[in-house]
This record gives C-alpha cells, sequence and structure tokens, in this order.
C-alpha cells in the first residue's frame, strides 16, 4: 500500500521461495541462493548500522559464523561513533566556553558599565557555562571564570567605596581645618557648631564604608585641632624669631631697612659652600686659639714665660694672644691685690663704679652695700670672695680672640671692594687697618655670644651699612647734579629768554 514499507514482506517472501527451492535438490540451490544475493544489504565499515543490518541478514540466512563477526564490528564501530560524537561535544563546548571568558573578561574591563550592568552580564554568561555543563553530560565542566570575574567586581566595587570615602573624609578635614583658620568666625560657639557637624559626617562615612577605621576618623578633629594650634605656636615662634633677629641687626646700629638688607644677604652668604667652609676653618682655629689662651694664662706672671709660649710651634703666631692674656692676668693679679689689702681693713671704701668696673652685678652691689653698713670688713671680704671665684673662670680678653676673625675679615674687604680710605687710595695698609677694626668687633660679638657664627654677622651688617651709605652718597651726588642743571638752565634763560 502506498505509504508502508514493503520491504520487509518481499524479503519474507524471498525466503520462502529459497526455501522451497532448497527442497528440490543441488540442481536448484542456484535459484535460492540467487534471491539471498538479491536482498543481502550493502555494508560500510565505517557505519555501526549498515554493519548491524548486515550481521542479521547474515544471522537470518544462516551464515552464524559470518553474523557474529559482523556483530562484533558493528558494536567496535558502534564504540568509536560514541566517541567521536563525545568529542565533538567536547570541542563544541570548550569553543562555546572559550567565548564565555573571553565575553567575561570583556565586561569585567569595560569602563563604559557601571557595577550592577557588569554583574547582570556575567550571571548571565556564568548561565551559558551552565549550559555548556548540562549539554555535554559533564564532560565541559563549567569553568570558574564567572565566579572570579563577580568576586573581583566585589573587591573593586569595596575599593572604590573606601576611596570615595577616604576622599569624602580628607575633604571634610579640609574643611575642618579651614572652619578653624576661618578669621570671620568670631563666635566659639558657632564654630564648635560647624566642626561638632564636620566631624560627625566624617564618623557616618567611617561606620557605612567597609574597611575604613571609626576609631581613627574620629580622632581626625583633634588631630585637626592639635595642628592648628602647632601651627600657630610655629608661626608665632617664627614672628618671635623674626623680631629678636631685627633687634639683632638693629643692635649693630643698621636702620629698619638696613637690617632687613642685612638679614637677607648673610642668608644668602649662609647658603653658599664657600660661607660653610670659611665655619668649619674658624671652628679649627677657635680650638687651637681657646688652647693657647689656657696656655698663655698658665705662663703669664711666670719667667720667661712668654719665649715659652712662642716657642710652641701651635702658638708661634699668637704674639696677640700672649699680650692680651698677660695683660688681663697683670689687671686681675693688681684688682685682687687690692681686695686682699681692703679685705684687712674695717672700713669700706668701694663706690658703685669700682664694683661695676670689677664686674659686680647691681643686684649684688646693693647687698654688699647693706652688709657694709653693719660690717665693712665683711663686705670687704665678699668682694675678694666674689673677684678671687670670678677671675678662676674669667674669659679671655676680647683681643686675644682678635687673631681668630682677622683673615676672614681682610677676605671680606677685599671680595666686596669696601671703601675702606676716603681718600680713596685703598691700599694694603689701610685695608689691615680695617679688616683689624672689623676682627676686634667680631670678636667683641664672639665673646658676648661664644659663637663663630654669631661673629660672621658684623660682616654682614658691615655690608649692610656700606651698601647704604653708598645709596645715600649717590642719592645725594643726583641731588647735587639735578640742581647744578637747573641752575644751568636758568642761567641760560636769562641770558638767552628766546632759546
Amino acid at each position: 500500500m502506498a505509504g508502508n514499507n514493503q520491504s520487509v514482506n518481499l524479503q519474507g517472501m524471498l525466503n520462502e521461495l529459497a526455501g522451497s527451492f532448497n527442497g528440490m535438490g543441488d540442481a536448484y540451490n542456484f535459484v535460492p541462493n540467487a534471491i539471498r544475493n538479491i536482498s543481502r544489504p550493502s555494508v560500510s565499515m565505517d557505519d555501526s548500522a549498515s554493519l548491524t543490518k548486515y550481521a542479521a541478514w547474515a544471522r537470518r540466512n544462516g551464515f552464524d559464523d559470518e553474523a557474529a563477526r559482523y556483530e562484533a564490528l558493528a558494536y567496535r564501530q558502534k564504540e568509536k561513533e560514541a566517541q567521536l560524537a563525545k568529542e565533538a561535544r567536547v570541542r563544541s563546548g570548550e569553543s562555546a566556553n572559550m567565548y564565555n571568558r573571553a565575553r567575561i573578561a570583556q565586561i569585567s574591563s569595560d569602563p563604559k558599565l557601571s557595577v550592577s550592568e557588569k554583574r547582570e552580564l556575567i550571571q548571565d554568561a556564568m548561565a551559558a557555562q551552565r549550559a555548556v555543563a548540562v549539554a555535554t553530560e559533564g564532560d565541559v565542566a563549567k569553568w570558574n571564570s564567572g565566579e572570579t570575574a563577580l568576586a573581583n567586581i566585589g573587591q573593586e566595587e569595596k575599593a572604590r567605596r573606601l576611596q570615595m570615602g577616604r576622599a569624602s573624609v580628607a575633604s571634610l578635614q579640609n574643611e575642618y581645618m579651614r572652619v578653624l583658620k576661618d578669621p570671620k568666625i568670631t563666635d566659639s560657639g558657632v564654630r564648635q557648631q560647624m566642626l561638632d557637624s564636620l566631624q560627625e559626617k566624617m564618623n557616618v562615612i567611617a561606620r557605612t564604608v567597609d574597611g575604613m577605621d571609626p576609631v581613627r576618623v574620629g580622632q581626625l578633629g583633634q588631630q585637626s585641632e592639635a595642628a592648628d594650634l602647632a601651627r600657630r605656636d610655629r608661626e608665632q615662634s617664627m614672628d618671635l624669631q623674626a623680631q629678636a633677629n631685627e633687634r639683632a641687626w638693629q643692635s649693630f646700629d643698621l636702620t629698619k631697612d638696613a637690617a632687613a638688607r642685612a638679614e637677607e644677604q648673610h642668608q644668602e652668604w649662609v647658603a653658599t659652600a664657600d660661607y660653610r667652609t670659611m665655619v668649619k676653618q674658624m671652628e679649627a682655629e677657635e680650638l687651637r686659639y681657646n688652647q693657647g689662651v689656657r696656655v698663655a694664662k698658665a705662663l703669664a706672671g711666670v719667667e720667661g714665660g712668654k719665649e715659652k709660649f712662642l716657642s710652641n710651634k701651635n702658638f708661634a703666631d699668637m704674639e696677640g694672644v700672649w699680650n692680651a692674656v698677660s695683660r688681663q692676668v697683670e689687671q686681675q693679679e693688681l684688682e685682687l691685690q687690692n681686695a686682699k689689702d681692703q679685705a684687712n681693713q674695717n672700713k669700706w671704701t668701694y663706690t658703685d663704679t669700682q664694683l661695676e668696673e670689677l664686674g659686680i652685678s647691681e643686684d649684688m652691689i646693693t647687698k654688699i652695700k647693706t652688709l657694709a653698713e653693719t660690717s665693712p670688713s665683711s663686705a670687704n671680704k665678699m668682694v675678694l670672695r666674689m673677684l678671687e671665684q670670678q677671675y678662676s673662670v674669667a674669659e679671655p680678653p676680647t683681643a686675644a680672640m682678635i687673631g681668630l676673625f682677622e683673615s676672614a675679615a681682610l677676605d671680606y674687604i677685599v671680595t666686596n671692594d669696601v671703601n675702606v680710605d676716603p681718600g680713596g687710595l685703598d691700599s694694603d695698609e689701610d685695608k689691615e687697618r680695617a679688616a683689624g677694626a672689623l676682627a676686634l668687633k667680631m670678636s667683641q660679638k664672639y665673646m658676648e655670644t661664644n659663637s663663630i657664627e654669631e661673629a660672621l654677622k658684623v660682616l654682614s651688617a658691615d655690608k649692610a651699612k656700606e651698601d647704604a651709605n653708598t645709596s645715600a652718597f649717590d642719592a645725594n651726588l643726583r641731588a647735587i647734579e639735578e640742581a647744578n642743571a637747573a641752575a644751568l638752565a636758568a642761567q641760560q634763560d636769562a641770558v638767552d629768554p628766546d632759546r
């Protein structure tokens, strides 16, 4: 019938005919064989279904050995086909997973996508990965790039929120400092209210943003106030230092403008390598001079002391030190002898001026005079004890340290071409004489401050004074020239009005 498969019926009919012919003897064997050959299916060795079909034909037609052989071939081919199908599924699944991995990586790195958009798209890609795992019956596992990407996005979002939180706190802290320093906010209550509000905003951010330290953020206000207090103390200290510097320079008989110029020039000089080299050399010389002063003081009054002192190679160039120290020792010995003579008398003869010249302070003079009113002898002995104590630790005389500064003073005069002779000759002798005078001033400053660097300020002060004098001279000269020019013009106008 139309639409029905008649091959089975035909096959059965042919088999029945073959069986009938089998009973007719060998002479008729060719007939069933021909019928069987007509119904034998074709075989493809690469198709398990074809091999199975052929094995079934052989089994029906009594070819059992052949049927068994083809059944075995069909079984092996079916296994091979199953393996090939599995490999194809794996390749397809891995290809799909490779695409999904690339897609997830692209989504994760896309700066145009928000975190929520990235999370949604990655979850879609992860669903596709799960579908691959199901379709391949587990032969292709779901790759974990989605989970990794989601975790990374979470970390990125956490880091972004932490960064924004820190930026917000930093901005609020800057505002906190601005409020602290704002001179327009004069009401302390209003200022404190504003500061408390800013601190609370910082605290809220620290509590809600993961990774921030609420305790540390809670202390930022106090830290800002401490920093502002330190800033104000520092500014006040700098102002006081500036005022002290200004007074120090003005002590050199400089005007305010000249003092400011001296400070500026001195700081420029201090920053140079030449200045540092000079200070280093003078500090080495300072040790030698102090040692020379001690030795000279020990030898002063000793017969042959000067010759012994100058014969020492370390002090051979310090005759000025010997002369100054020996004069000081002689003066001190004379004053001590006079004090000893006075101590043996029960009569008070010291004047205030004499006591001041002996280096006794004003307060102590008052106490000694009070004592002298009731016990002149005790007052005289007190003066003696004070002198003995004072002279035992007496500083070297100013003149003894002149040699320490002469070289620096002369170098300053030569380098700056200082005018040392009003006549304009500026001979070497004039320069050395001027250097000696400057060295004496430097020595005096050194004795007052015990500092070489303070002594070197004498040179900067002298330079500022020289510049001021030069400026004043130039201004006077210009005024004279302008006055002469005006007088000459007036004279010419008188002679020739139409000129």
